[in-house]
């Protein structure tokens, strides 16, 4: 999978209807060529789903010319979109930490290694908030922090004033990190609330003075009545009604949604996902159907792996996708997570083929928050890693994350992607309003 090699073995796509070139450890392998649709962007994948966008075609068939053109910086910050995240590097960086850290320890299961750890000069703060995320082969596409400030005006630049979370216990951490990161002082929830909703206070001067956030528990992402007790899991974990709180407010909506850790099984994880998907499709909004309505923002995040040697001492962020495959087991068939997330990218990606040829088909589109490559170096930092009070707590847990920590990173991610995303938005209203003007 090509989300788990090196980038010397990486395969890359050129977003033009020409030839591609397929080149590992610096020798043209072959080539393909790309079927456009009729947006102009390529319909074909590359295997394990990453999608290099470039805006250029290969000239030349000599490899010694290969190493500019792999190499460049993206001339539009919105290609980065496709980009990001995908090859980088782990940097400790305690200037970074010291932003990282949240005005308040959560007081719950995520946060209790924070709350244990005592600073000192030599380690003011817990070693695994140090490392800050950078792109290698595309520096300029590096995430950006998220700040509240920022988050509200990429929301007020969308017209979009409501977001909500669906999936697991990891999704769960995503909003943990995304309500801290905030700067608020308070928890979002407790680990065993099903949902929350909050309201984000937006500055002064904002578009909006308040943005509703939502978070519902939904392993399955399936469509249930009713909820459940914490204990008492009523799906393969546990399943509370989501659709019913989706539908009950007619704003603009980014929906961010993910299931598959807790699913141990190719044809059950795949099966979820068409159901989600076509219980997705059936979904009726006033955002979705209201030509004059912005439509939602739909983010599925890649599923992420556990760790198994989580529990070692003093150990780090891994230097590169070889190492990590080193340590890779089927404990919990965390082995299949790639396989997962391919499947769900070759869906999608099939789904938006068709929309590009019939904008009516009724698909909706959604966009890949992928975490799964700058999360799978991250073995430090779980929950029963020895940064929780020096013995991992007295937990046996190697998927779940203390916070703050890498998952911090996934809402850098979705911050970053959302910006890139407003832009072409912005674009494309100049251009429908410059052809209309014609």
């Amino acid at each position: 999978k090509a989300q788990l090699m090196d980038i010397s073995i990486l395969k890359r796509k050129v977003d033009v209807e020409k030839e591609v070139m397929i080149v590992k450890d610096g020798q043209v392998e072959g080539k393909v060529t790309p079927k456009v649709g009729t947006a102009g962007s390529a319909a074909t994948k590359t295997s394990g789903g990453i999608d290099f966008q470039m805006g250029i075609p290969i000239s030349s068939s000599n490899p010694e010319d290969l190493t500019a053109f792999l190499t460049q910086q993206p001339h539009d910050k919105t290609m980065c979109k496709n980009l990001r995240g995908r090859v980088g590097r782990w940097v400790h960086d305690l200037e970074y930490a010291a932003k990282a850290q949240y005005n308040n320890p959560l007081q719950v299961y995520a946060g209790k290694a924070e709350r244990l750890f005592e600073p000192s000069v030599l380690n003011p703060y817990r070693k695994p908030t140090t490392y800050r995320y950078e792109d290698t082969l595309y520096p300029s596409c590096t995430p950006e922090l998220f700040n509240v400030e920022g988050f509200c005006e990429v929301m007020g630049e969308m017209e979009m004033p409501r977001m909500m979370f669906v999936g697991d216990s990891l999704t769960f951490q995503f909003s943990q990190s995304v309500w801290k990161l905030l700067g608020n002082d308070s928890d979002p929830g407790r680990d065993d609330l099903g949902t929350w909703t909050k309201q984000i206070a937006c500055p002064v001067g904002s578009v909006y003075d308040e943005i509703t956030f939502t978070f519902v528990r939904n392993d399955q992402l399936n469509d249930v009545s009713e909820g459940t007790s914490f204990g008492t899991p009523n799906c393969f974990d546990y399943c509370y009604p989501w659709v019913t709180e989706y539908q009950s407010n007619p704003a603009r909506t980014l929906l961010v949604f993910n299931t598959g850790a807790h699913r141990y099984k190719h044809p059950l994880m795949q099966n979820d996902i068409k159901q989600f998907l076509e219980l997705l499709d059936s979904i009726d909004r006033p955002a979705t159907n209201d030509e004059s309505v912005k439509k939602d923002v739909f983010l599925f995040r890649s599923t992420v792996p556990g760790h198994k040697e989580c529990e070692k001492m003093n150990i780090e962020p891994y230097g590169s996708y070889d190492e990590y495959i080193r340590f890779w087991t089927d404990k919990y068939s965390w082995n299949n997570f790639a396989g997962y997330n391919d499947f769900v990218d070759r869906k999608i990606e099939d789904r938006k083929s068709i929309l590009r040829a019939n904008p009516n088909s009724g698909f909706k589109d959604i966009e890949i928050l992928d975490v799964f490559p700058m999360t799978v170096l991250r073995p430090d930092g779980h929950a029963s890693s020895m940064d929780c009070g020096g013995d991992g707590c007295g937990r046996k847990d190697c998927l779940h994350y203390s916070l703050p920590g890498p998952p911090d990173w996934w809402t850098h991610l979705m911050y970053s992607q959302l910006k890139d995303m407003a832009e072409l938005e912005k674009r494309e209203k100049k251009e429908d309003a410059d052809t209309k003007a014609r």
